[in-house]
C-alpha cells in the first residue's frame, strides 16, 4: 500500500543525519531512509549494512521499503531514495541505533 505526504508528520521516532549520506540519508530506531535513484518495490524485503558515526562495526538487518520517492517526485528535503522498517535486528543494535539516536537528538532547553 503507497502513502501519500499530506504535510502531516507521520513519524513515530526522531531521525538523525549521519556523516554517511551516500549510504543513509537519515536514521531512526524505526529503520532509515536511503538515498537512491533506483528505489525497490514497496513492500520488498531488503538486506542492509549501516555504518555508525560510533566507530564501531556496522549493523546488520532486514528491512522492508515502506516508502519510496523516485526522481521525478523528488523535491527539496525530499530527495529520491526508500524508506526501509526494520524487520530483523539484533538488540544490541536496537541498542546501539537507540543510543545514538538519543545522543544526536537536540535537548529542549530549560524553562
Amino acid at each position: 500500500m503507497s502513502q501519500k505526504a499530506t504535510g502531516r508528520e507521520r513519524r513515530r521516532y526522531p531521525r538523525i543525519k549521519l556523516s554517511h549520506p551516500r549510504q543513509c540519508h537519515n536514521l531512526s530506531e524505526g529503520g532509515f531512509y536511503m538515498l537512491t535513484e533506483r528505489p525497490r518495490r514497496l513492500g520488498t524485503l531488503v538486506d542492509f549494512e549501516l555504518k555508525l558515526d560510533d566507530d564501531k562495526n556496522p549493523i546488520r538487518g532486514r528491512g522492508r521499503v515502506v516508502r519510496i520517492i523516485h526522481l521525478a517526485g523528488a523535491v527539496g528535503a525530499d530527495p529520491p531514495g526508500m524508506a526501509v522498517e526494520f524487520v530483523e535486528l539484533s538488540r544490541e543494535d536496537r541498542e546501539r541505533i537507540r543510543a545514538v539516536v538519543n545522543q544526536t537528538q537536540p535537548r529542549p532547553s530549560p524553562a
